[in-house]
């Protein structure tokens, strides 16, 4: 019997989810169409937010420690900050954490305020970091099904 989806659970970023390089291939296409005046609509801009400040947002009520959160996730975006050269060398999880949090929130400005746009050079280090999360969502999926051994019997 397959499993109940609970509808009130929040969408969450994990580095092992099947479309998330693809969700982030077509948030970095919709930024660049922005950057190039095009006319789009940021769907995919505002499902990655929502899944970026789900998994990211401040916790101020509880003290959750963030040794807690699913550390492929932390490594898949914390290469792509750094490979998306949002901010200098990240060594602490509060570090990573604060910096997915400032990005998140640029993003989700720029995805909703339609009125103002942001400086060119903010959106394409937005899509400089949807290009990298896509590029390390998928290599990690392919290392992690690489990984699974092959049965001795099966070519």
């Amino acid at each position: 019997m397959p499993a109940l989806i609970d509808v009130h659970e929040k969408e969450i970023l994990r580095a092992l989810d099947a479309d998330l390089p693809f969700l982030s291939s077509r948030a970095a296409i919709e930024l660049d169409n922005v950057v190039l005046g095009r006319p789009t609509e940021l769907s995919s801009v505002k499902a990655l937010v929502r899944r970026l400040s789900n998994s990211f947002e401040p916790i101020h009520e509880t003290a959750t420690p963030r040794s807690l959160m699913d550390p492929a996730t932390l490594t898949v975006v914390s290469r792509a900050i750094s490979g998306s050269q949002w901010t200098s060398k990240l060594t602490t999880v509060d570090q990573l954490v604060t910096e997915a949090w400032n990005l998140t929130s640029s993003m989700k400005k720029s995805s909703e305020d339609r009125t103002s746009t942001p400086e060119k050079q903010v959106l394409e280090r937005m899509r400089d970091f949807c290009v990298a999360l896509s590029k390390c969502a998928a290599s990690y999926r392919k290392t992690i099904h690489a990984a699974r051994p092959v049965h001795r019997y099966r070519r």
